[in-house]
This record gives structure tokens, C-alpha cells and sequence, in this order.
């Protein structure tokens, strides 16, 4: 008998959208949900480019919660989860002057995430 495994740590669409606190919702998607389809803050993308601190206080209220939950969804470790979130805002903010204001602040983050995951898991022994 052949044992199937299937990805449960895939980002799904209703697996992100349930871990930003919506579960309620009737078949979430990411094409729909004003998070992923928003334009991004011009203002706090234009602070955090000039390094004031109530810029970078409202971008970490705001977003650590949400990307520490990706995280700690799609790597089931809470340390893991608390490094990854850290070394993926820290990229983002360090490419905070060439990011597209008009792309969701959402996208972003997640594709910073997704490379953090990815170099986190590479570098773990199976």
C-alpha cells in the first residue's frame, strides 16, 4: 500500500486568509481580499524610507502579527516562525525605497516570507 503525501503546509488561499483571523468568511480567495488587493500606504512606505520611527511603529503594529502568522502556519515552530518573521521584515525594510507603492503592502511581505521559508528550509536537517 503507497502512503500519499500531500503538502498541508501549502499557502492556500483560505489557509492565509483563516490565518488573518476571517475564517468565518465563505470561500476566501486572495484575488478578493482588499489585504492582497489594496494599493500599498504611500505615507509609511515613504517614512519608513526616511527612517522615522512612528512610520516603522505603525508598519511593525500593523504587519509582524499577520507575517508571524504566515509564518508560524506554513512552519508549525513557534522560534522558527519568530526568526523567519524577523530576517523576512528586515529584508523588506532594507528594499523599502524600491518597492511599487501601488503594490499591496500584503504581496510584498509575503514574497519576503516565502524566500525566508524557503532559505529556513534548506538550511534545516531533514
Amino acid at each position: 500500500m503507497a502512503i500519499v503525501r500531500t503538502n498541508v503546509r501549502s499557502a492556500s488561499p483560505s489557509g492565509v486568509r483563516g490565518c488573518l483571523g476571517s475564517a468565518g468568511a465563505e470561500n476566501p480567495t486572495l484575488a478578493s481580499d482588499p489585504l492582497f488587493t489594496s494599493p500599498g500606504d504611500p505615507e509609511t512606505l515613504a517614512g519608513l524610507a526616511e527612517a522615522k520611527p512612528e512610520a516603522f511603529h505603525r508598519f511593525f503594529d500593523e504587519w509582524f502579527p499577520r507575517v508571524y502568522a504566515w509564518a508560524l502556519r506554513d512552519l508549525g515552530s513557534r522560534p522558527h516562525a519568530e526568526a523567519v518573521t524577523r530576517r523576512s521584515l528586515h529584508s523588506a525594510l532594507a528594499e523599502v525605497r524600491t518597492v511599487d507603492p501601488a503594490l499591496p503592502l500584503a504581496v510584498w511581505l509575503l514574497s519576503h516570507l516565502r524566500r525566508e521559508i524557503a532559505w529556513a528550509r534548506r538550511s534545516t536537517p531533514p
